[in-house]
């Protein structure tokens, strides 16, 4: 539970600090930076053993395909959406990514999964839409619709990443360690190249916000 909290505490910060990254870094740049401190830092953990080490043996065509699936979905797809969310309609818009990736999560793991809708999934359903709702009244009203519809199809994409990643997970062997590093593959590494050749700006200011640069880092 501890745990938990402190995710979502984390999960939370780290969009306001993406904003303020965003006053000197692309969008782009922000998560390719970021994410790519972020698998250093994770391949590190597995290589000391702190993390479980990933099981990379006997890839197969279908194990592979799938892995790929979940890191676009969880990875460099999602990251991209909302990072362009925040840069188009402010860091508020976030406040419906995580209410509505488990919406849509709870939405996918009918056909995917199978599971059936109980009545406490619809009781807890109404309390997310209402919570989505009460979100809103934090959004401007005059918020970009192109934003609200990028953290949309980023939420989206992130519900159905967590249900295909418990799908495939045992059956092709895909862990969490390596299902972690294929994420953080595209949105470090590959957004970095797609800052490289995209982006107008330098990939790292001559003379960046240091705010900016903190958050970043953070």
């Amino acid at each position: 539970m501890a745990a938990a909290i402190a995710a979502a505490i984390i999960y939370g910060a780290a969009y306001p600090a993406t904003a303020v990254a965003l006053r000197s870094f692309s969008p782009l740049a922000v998560a390719g930076l970021s994410c790519t401190l972020a698998l250093a830092v994770v391949i590190g953990l597995a290589a000391a053993g702190v993390l479980p080490r990933p099981a990379v043996a006997a890839m197969s065509g279908p194990r592979l395909t799938r892995l790929i699936v979940l890191a676009l979905l969880g990875g460099v797809l999602f990251i991209t959406g909302v990072n362009l969310a925040v840069a188009v309609a402010g860091p508020t818009i976030t406040g419906f990514v995580a209410p509505l990736y488990a919406i849509f999560g709870t939405l996918f793991a009918v056909p995917l999964l199978g599971e059936k809708v109980r009545s406490t999934t619809l009781v807890a359903f109404g309390l997310a839409m209402v919570g989505t709702a009460l979100l809103a009244g934090a959004v401007p009203a005059g918020a970009p619709l192109v934003g609200i519809a990028l953290a949309l199809v980023a939420a989206a994409m992130f519900g159905l990443y967590v249900v295909l990643a418990r799908r495939w997970s045992v059956r092709y062997g895909l862990d969490g360690t390596l299902v972690t590093i294929a994420n953080l593959i595209g949105r470090g590494p590959v957004l970095l190249v797609a800052a490289v050749l995209l982006d107008q700006h330098p990939l790292i200011p001559a003379d960046p916000d240091p705010a900016a640069v903190v958050a970043l880092l953070t």
